[in-house]
């Protein structure tokens, strides 16, 4: 049984997105609350969320018409993503995800990974963060979360599990794919456990509104 959190307070400051009327923007033209309608719990929304973001852009990982690289920031990555005319790699898909979870009022944060960037959203139902890998692979069918014991995972706690040697405990979790475990996982795919050998966050989850 999981032990709800009512307050979480850290040591490090975080600059936290407040309401905004461009993340207002984002939920309306995009109509977020749709694309989780139908979801029982804030890990199938954050799922159902997910999938959306990784499928705005199927092809990912080009360059596009333009040869440019957009910034953190959601609406500027969905118009580009559009032919696409512009680079959307894995940062940009956990863009999609923080920002989107923000519109939708779930607390969300970038994970940046040795070479991966992934993101993790606070799971009320749980009472801890849940790791989503927006963009794992090229194939956006990859999308995915893990889980040991049934229980889903944030990046601290996969690297604990890749450290001791036992991701073949960890199941990979896809939305159109049937699982997996994390021994199976070839690198040549997607992104598999060694990217989890050092991670970090950036101490904002605010990049919509300010590049500062």
């Amino acid at each position: 049984e999981h032990t709800r959190v009512e307050n979480v307070v850290s040591s490090f400051r975080f600059a936290y997105q407040r309401p905004y009327e461009r993340l207002e923007r984002l939920a309306e033209q995009y109509k977020l609350k749709q694309v989780i309608s139908g979801a029982d719990s804030d890990l199938e929304r954050f799922v159902a969320l997910r999938n959306w973001c990784r499928y705005s852009a199927e092809k990912g990982w080009d360059m596009g018409s333009t040869d440019w690289c957009p910034p953190w920031d959601a609406l500027v990555i969905l118009e580009m993503n559009k032919d696409p005319r512009a680079l959307c790699m894995c940062t940009h898909y956990s863009t999609l995800f923080v920002q989107t979870a923000l519109a939708l009022g779930y607390t969300a944060r970038h994970v940046i990974l040795d070479h991966h960037c992934v993101a993790e959203a606070w799971c009320d139902d749980l009472g801890k963060w849940v790791l989503m890998d927006t963009g794992c692979s090229k194939d956006p069918a990859r999308n995915c979360h893990f889980r040991h014991d049934g229980v889903p995972l944030n990046a601290l706690e996969i690297r604990r599990l890749w450290r001791a040697g036992r991701i073949n405990e960890i199941d990979v979790i896809y939305p159109k794919r049937r699982k997996t475990t994390g021994d199976t996982l070839v690198a040549a795919e997607q992104c598999d456990f060694t990217n989890y050998r050092r991670f970090a966050i950036p101490f904002r989850n605010n990049h919509l509104q300010t590049p500062f």
